[in-house]
């Protein structure tokens, strides 16, 4: 079937937890979903239109842990040592050929110790991030999700704190590449910063793990026709209606880049201004389990938009 938009939780996909009342967060599926993945079509030719879909970044997740398997970027030490990895066998790990958990250590490893971990001047780049919280820290979280209504659009069950609200991460063992990210602001203003400082060449020798060109094609508007959005990225551009998922950056400049997360997240960068801003709500709390009301997303994005315009503010009175 055709998995665009696929709800990995629902019956209707076959995963075995999905019958659970309780669902564990496992990678019991994640061979059934890397098959989907593998075997999925293309609907339109590549360039021809704009879908919005967890595919692509999913699909970047396995090829990333590929590539870091094939060119051999994690050391074995790093491997064998991976609180993900280590109920795996030596055999399973290093195998030659690789199977959905393989590539998925491997991803999970080389994020953890690459990109959170990135050396960078003063110390790790994002200490305080991870995927898959150990239990003791998930306190500190605030609840992400009221999964408990018992519905077609519930699936865990549970009021979920410290574990990803996103039914098909969930269903992935709760590693994946659109989601499952856990961190804290000064962590991503750290992550923001480094990539501002980085485009305006004045990050200090090795602060950040992308250089600038990286981080320009990736937040470089794509195509004007389809959306606003550039790889991974959505821009503030006002050349599209929809800009910025519904100018969520608000008074930031054109040039500017965001993303936001489902559960209530924005981060947006201005590279004109210098400006980066952080907005971490749990917006998706009271939503209808797994489906949240387009109302709730609109009034959270009037936050965002409310919250960033002062900031500009700010900085402009600040300079005069």
């Amino acid at each position: 079937m055709s998995c665009i938009f696929c709800r990995y939780w629902q019956d209707e996909f076959g995963c075995p937890n999905a019958a659970m009342e309780y669902p564990s967060e496992d990678t019991s599926c994640l061979d059934r979903i890397y098959a989907s993945l593998v075997n999925e079509t293309l609907q339109t030719a590549p360039g021809e239109a704009f879908v919005y879909s967890d595919l692509s970044f999913e699909t970047l997740q396995f090829m990333v842990g590929s590539v870091v398997w094939r060119q051999g970027l994690l050391t074995t030490e790093e491997v064998q040592q991976s609180p993900y990895c280590q109920y795996m066998s030596a055999d399973a790990l290093f195998a030659s050929t690789t199977t959905s958990v393989q590539l998925q250590c491997y991803f999970e490893t080389f994020v953890r110790t690459r990109v959170f971990g990135h050396g960078a001047p003063d110390g790790p780049l994002m200490p305080h991030s991870s995927y898959l919280l150990a239990d003791q820290n998930r306190a500190y979280c605030m609840p992400t999700m009221n999964d408990t209504l018992g519905n077609d659009n519930s699936y865990t069950g549970q009021r979920l704190q410290g574990q990803v609200g996103d039914g098909n991460c969930y269903a992935m063992g709760g590693i994946a590449g659109h989601a499952g990210v856990f961190s804290t602001a000064p962590d991503l203003g750290r992550f923001l910063s480094g990539m501002l400082r980085t485009l305006a060449g004045t990050a200090e020798s090795n602060e950040f793990f992308l250089n600038a060109t990286t981080i320009q094609t990736f937040t470089t508007l794509n195509n004007v026709t389809q959306s606003s959005r550039a790889l991974g990225w959505d821009t503030n551009t006002q050349l599209v209606s929809t800009y910025g998922y519904d100018n969520s950056c608000g008074a930031m400049s054109s040039s500017s880049f965001m993303h936001i997360g489902y559960t209530g997240t924005c981060v947006c960068v201005d590279p004109e201004n210098l400006l980066w801003s952080v907005v971490l709500t749990n917006r998706a709390y009271n939503c209808d389990g797994q489906s949240c009301p387009s109302e709730i997303s609109a009034d959270v994005k009037a936050v965002y938009r409310e919250f960033n315009s002062e900031l500009v503010e700010q900085a402009r009175s600040a300079l005069q």
